[in-house]
């Protein structure tokens, strides 16, 4: 079905979607907190596709953004309402850098004031160093 309108469809580009390829259904990842407290998060979920795919022009808007979803769930529920989570992304823009929010134990992040600062991380698992993001908050 197609409203009368011109639908924009937006893509991630290669950067923007860098981090979704690093992540597998049924991987497991551990967390470690500022208390050092361990928890097993597992990827439960992982999506990819343009939403209002069919072009509702009126009822939704002229855009087809490109959505990531990851969804992260802790193998041990501690506290019943941040026991799932999420890593996501939606280009709602076409010459506009978007970079991935999350929704996790009851933090939660985006890009919608600004980028967030870069840095480079060691892993202690790997030893190995990672690009990544350090997400500050806004006050």
């Amino acid at each position: 079905m197609n409203s009368c309108g011109k639908c924009i469809e937006t893509n991630l580009t290669a950067g923007e979607k860098e981090w979704f390829s690093v992540y597998e259904k049924g991987q497991n990842i551990i967390f470690k907190s500022n208390l050092n407290h361990l928890d097993t998060i597992v990827v439960t979920e992982k999506l990819r596709q343009h939403n209002n795919s069919d072009c509702n022009y009126y009822g939704i808007g002229p855009m087809q953004p490109e959505i990531m979803f990851i969804t992260l769930t802790s193998k041990i529920c501690h506290n019943e309402p941040y026991c799932t989570g999420e890593i996501f992304i939606s280009k709602d823009e076409v010459d506009k850098i978007f970079v991935p929010g999350f929704s996790l134990f009851g933090l939660y992040s985006t890009s919608e004031n600004s980028l967030p600062k870069e840095t480079w991380v060691m892993l202690t698992t790997t030893k190995k160093n990672i690009h990544t993001y350090i997400f500050l908050k806004m006050v």
